[in-house]
């Protein structure tokens, strides 16, 4: 293993580098709960929506980790890490917290993100029904993806995939203990690093601390969060436009669904990732149920009725 890997490992929050080998071994799934209107969409453009984090369900999206975060690192809960670092390259906490306090309100306001929860084997006929009440209207959807190009280390849209970490200060310090822990154990691979990809490790675990860390009552969620800012770097392969969702005109910025072999990016095309679609609680399963299929073979899906589970959630809607 090369200094710069096991420095960047080193670097980025425990939970997470668990979290990611999970998903590897256990070849898990990854699922995006929605509206029908909105799935189809999805399907028959190849691409999902990346929102602005201010209009998201959860208000507090961004706004609750960026205020633990800054709570822990102005109590020092950072201290042991930056003493390692600085050991090696002197004074580089004092830019890294001056180059952090610069990013902060882009991070608040310019960032963007597309939300998948975990997907577990038992849920493969019903869905999750906290998801379906949260993020399915009357009219619910689930596309349920396959996992490979998340644990791609591809940067073809300067965006990346992070796991959501429930909590508060405790369980950030916990995460900056244990960081400090494995830069002490690998030290010597540190040194052979220069002090500019350091600093970009650390900017980069940070940021997604922040920016994935979330209110413990949204635990059962399981989330995983795709990432991006445009005033941080922006890819050419990521389109952004003004669209109205739900009668608010906003500007998305739109992941293709495809593959880029040749910038080390596979398994994210529809016809590879898509591995299942359930309908939710909803009056017409049937009627969405032809939409998904006419969509799904209008993308080249084989067969796609094998792919489609109607969950039957005894969950009733108010009538329109």
């Amino acid at each position: 293993m090369s200094a710069e890997h096991e420095t960047f490992s080193a670097l980025q929050p425990p939970y997470a580098v668990a979290k990611v080998e999970r998903l590897r071994a256990e070849k898990q799934r990854l699922v995006y709960y929605t509206n029908a209107d909105t799935a189809v969409k999805v399907i028959r453009h190849q691409e999902v929506w990346m929102r602005n984090v201010c209009v998201m369900n959860d208000y507090a999206e961004v706004t609750h980790g960026l205020g633990v975060l800054e709570t822990v690192l102005r109590d020092g809960g950072a201290g042991r890490l930056f003493a390692v670092l600085d050991a090696i390259f002197p004074r580089i906490s004092d830019e890294f917290l001056s180059q952090l306090v610069r990013r902060r309100d882009s991070l608040q306001l310019d960032t963007f993100i597309a939300c998948f929860s975990e997907h577990y084997d038992r849920e493969d006929e019903l869905g999750r029904l906290s998801m379906w009440r949260a993020y399915g209207g009357d009219s619910g959807v689930a596309l349920v993806f396959n996992s490979d190009a998340a644990l791609s280390e591809s940067d073809v849209f300067s965006a990346y995939t992070a796991p959501v970490l429930y909590g508060g200060s405790r369980e950030v310090e916990e995460q900056l203990a244990g960081m400090a822990e494995a830069a002490e154990r690998v030290g010597d691979q540190i040194r052979r690093c220069s002090g500019d990809y350091v600093m970009a490790c650390l900017l980069s675990s940070f940021q997604a601390l922040a920016l994935a860390t979330k209110h413990p009552a949204f635990r059962e969620e399981q989330e995983w969060r795709v990432i991006t800012n445009p005033a941080l770097g922006v890819s050419g392969e990521l389109k952004t436009e003004i669209e109205s969702i739900g009668g608010l005109p906003q500007r998305v910025i739109k992941l293709p669904l495809k593959d880029y072999p040749d910038q080390g990016l596979v398994g994210l095309e529809l016809r590879k990732s898509l591995d299942r679609v359930i309908i939710g609680p909803t009056e017409f399963p049937y009627v969405i149920f032809d939409s998904l299929i006419d969509a799904m073979k209008g993308v080249g899906i084989d067969n796609p009725s094998s792919k489609i589970a109607v969950s039957h959630v005894p969950l009733r809607y108010p009538r329109r």
